[in-house]
């Protein structure tokens, strides 16, 4: 094959892919340093809104109340918006913008985890000037703190008379809560977990608190 040939093959074939894949390589390099990028902001802006939460919680003598907890998290909640607008450099911009692009903010606690998102209002039936309207008017999309979800399972087995039919309640270390019909007979009790060693009978023991 003379030269010519093979240099009209290279420049036609070899050429385009040695470009393409040059240009591949360089996006994936630029993909890679707007994730590390947008990784970093986020990290920063979760780490601000925990420490918010874990202030307002150590500085408020009823931190253990509901309604104080769940004020302590909207506050927390409006800093990680408030530190994504700063990170991002929207400064000057409301907060609420960064609500478009957060689909949920989770909080993971002792024995359960709140979820702050959008929700669509279901309130129905109440007079015009009863409620707030942020509260009353129904069939628009809100976002906000929804109620309080505990770490539980139902657990079913057999059948009446003698049945298995209770739920635990867990929580982050190993202390659980199980409430319900254990082989026919109502049964509540709590208490720590420790080596899950079965008897003869094959009940697991717990320690109690």
């Amino acid at each position: 094959m003379k030269i010519q040939s093979l240099a009209v093959i290279f420049i036609i074939i070899i050429i385009p892919i040695a470009m393409l894949m040059s240009e591949y390589i360089d996006n994936k390099i630029t993909l890679a340093k707007l994730e590390d990028d947008y990784d970093s902001k986020l990290l920063n802006s979760t780490y601000s809104a925990i420490k918010a939460y874990q202030l307002n919680t150590v500085n408020n003598a009823f931190g253990d109340v509901t309604n104080e907890d769940m004020k302590n998290i909207e506050a927390s909640v409006k800093t990680f918006y408030d530190a994504l607008i700063s990170n991002f450099n929207y400064t000057g911009y409301n907060s609420n913008v960064m609500k478009e692009y957060v689909p949920a903010v989770v909080y993971t606690l002792y024995d359960g985890y709140y979820i702050y998102s959008p929700y669509e209002n279901i309130l129905t039936e109440v007079e015009k000037d009863s409620y707030d309207t942020n509260y009353s008017e129904s069939e628009k999309i809100r976002t906000g703190l929804k109620p309080y979800i505990y770490y539980t399972c139902r657990y079913t087995r057999g059948a009446d008379p003698i049945k298995d039919d209770f739920t635990i309640t867990y929580t982050l270390d190993n202390y659980i809560t199980i409430q319900g019909e254990i082989k026919g007979k109502y049964v509540y009790d709590c208490g720590y977990l420790y080596n899950i060693a079965t008897t003869e009978d094959g009940d697991r023991h717990m320690q109690k608190r």
